[in-house]
């Protein structure tokens, strides 16, 4: 647990109302933050009793009353300005008067420079449950004097940091920011650190945030969480640290093989980098960061049978989005041409009424049902339409055999609970969920390099799509 003691502290209600915190200090527990301090009974007229009635019944109106959540401002022991925001009433001691407060955002510290007239930009941003493989090395040498003369004694070398950039274009304009990714040895935390010649006003990171987040999230195979943020502003350096449960462990996927180190030479977290501009293109209209979150929470669910659930919730909600949006231009509705179909269906139809045709005697209705599926095999229902039209728009390898898995292992778990079919193995059927899922991904934003397909005795199986045919230019894409 980290101690953080302050200067002083007061507690802001919505109606602008203070109470101060005596021996006010920041707790980091695990990740989640709190405050916590003495109520000062100076502030409070009628004595003890008051102390605990009046702030109770504060307490009880602001509940009442469902009013925003409020914020603490202090002062650190540097004279910085601390802000907490927003924090909720944890616990309140009626004997010592000290009172409790957790946060649910973020706690925000301003170390103030003279003279430092910047606008406001990003610094760097602290994401923890990554794993990358970085291709740039930090060399320490230790030396110790042996009878007045320097002799080395340890050199240590880490790959620890990669330079890379970040290509895309925003409300008009492009931008081509140099960033470092770095790894903090103490936390495993990464840094992304913007290069200050190339500077990204905060206001547009805060529109990519959430999508380089996925998009870095995807690239890793597991949900990865902002912890940090450092901004340059007009007076000085502000930094944010978001409360919430620290990631201790992160899965990684083999699919985007940037913690490959056989690849680390290659510069894949450039490549992958290359993708994002057309990344957050798509977000904006499929929202593909939501399908990539829920994907990989799927992936560390207690048990396959949920896994499986999950996966599937989240591709038919994307291929949902897909069919209302502008990319959907396959609107057919059936698995080949009618007119070809009905020329291949029509001898069958009369072959089928000509030897069954004492069925039609003895139950007309049914038969004609019979006669009439026959004729509609041809047509993709809603459901499986919308799965086949967003398999074909990402250029699955045999889209229509993926498609039609797809479909079956959903209706079996639907409306059987069966998750073992048609594969007759649950863990084989996740797993290809699991590479059907990251070749929408992969091929949507048209990923142009190594992807891992699987491993089979000890030997990893490459795949690099390089055409594609979808141009998203005729979308608006720049």
């Amino acid at each position: 647990m980290l101690k953080i003691p302050l200067n002083t502290a007061n507690i802001i209600l919505p109606s602008g109302e203070k109470f101060s915190l005596l021996a006010p200090e920041i707790k980091d527990t695990k990740g989640v933050i709190s405050v916590s301090g003495l109520l000062d009974i100076k502030e409070f007229v009628g004595g003890v009793i008051e102390v605990v009635e009046k702030f109770n019944m504060k307490w009880g109106n602001y509940i009442k009353k469902h009013e925003d959540l409020f914020k603490i401002v202090a002062t650190g022991v540097s004279d910085n300005q601390i802000t907490v925001y927003p924090v909720d009433y944890s616990s309140f001691q009626d004997q010592t008067f000290k009172v409790s407060f957790v946060c649910y955002g973020y706690i925000e510290d301003l170390m103030k420079f003279p003279d430092l007239n910047e606008s406001e930009s990003l610094y760097s941003i602290g994401y923890e449950g990554m794993s990358l493989c970085f291709d740039s090395t930090t060399k320490t040498t230790q030396t110790r004097d042996f009878f007045g003369k320097p002799k080395e004694i340890h050199r240590a070398v880490d790959w620890d940091h990669t330079n890379s950039s970040l290509y895309f274009y925003y409300d008009g304009k492009y931008y081509n920011i140099n960033v470092m990714l770095i790894q903090r040895k103490e936390t495993k935390q990464i840094d992304l650190i913007i290069d200050p010649d190339t500077p990204l006003p905060f206001k547009v990171y805060n529109a990519i945030k959430w999508p380089l987040t996925a998009f870095l999230s995807f690239g890793c195979g597991n949900n990865i969480a902002i912890r940090e943020e450092s901004l340059i502003v007009k007076e000085g350096q502000k930094r944010r640290i978001y409360s919430g449960k620290r990631i201790i462990k992160s899965s990684n996927s083999n699919y985007i093989p940037l913690n490959d180190y056989g690849l680390r030479a290659n510069g894949i977290l450039n490549k992958y980098f290359e993708s994002f501009n057309l990344f957050l293109f798509v977000e904006k209209i499929l929202r593909i960061s939501e399908a990539i979150t829920l994907f990989n929470f799927a992936k560390k669910a207690r048990t396959v049978d949920e896994s499986i659930y999950l996966m599937l919730v989240s591709i038919e909600a994307l291929a949902d989005r897909f069919k209302k949006s502008s990319f959907n231009e396959l609107n057919s509705g059936y698995y080949m041409k009618q007119e070809l179909f009905n020329e291949k269906i029509k001898n069958t139809k009369d072959v089928f009424m000509k030897d069954f045709e004492f069925f039609q005697k003895s139950n007309e209705v049914e038969f004609k049902k019979l006669v009439s599926a026959i004729a509609g095999i041809n047509k993709i229902s809603k459901t499986n339409k919308k799965i086949y039209d967003l398999f074909k728009f990402a250029e699955l390898q045999n889209h229509e055999g993926k498609a039609d898995f797809f479909n079956s292992l959903r209706n079996n778990a639907i409306h059987e609970g069966e998750i073992n079919l048609p594969e007759a193995n649950a863990f084989h059927n996740q797993n290809k969920l699991e590479l059907i899922f990251n070749e929408i991904i992969a091929n949507i934003m048209q990923y142009k390099f190594e992807r891992y397909l699987s491993t089979e005795e000890r030997t990893k199986h490459v795949q690099v799509k390089k055409d594609y045919v979808t141009d998203y230019t005729r979308f608006g894409f720049n």
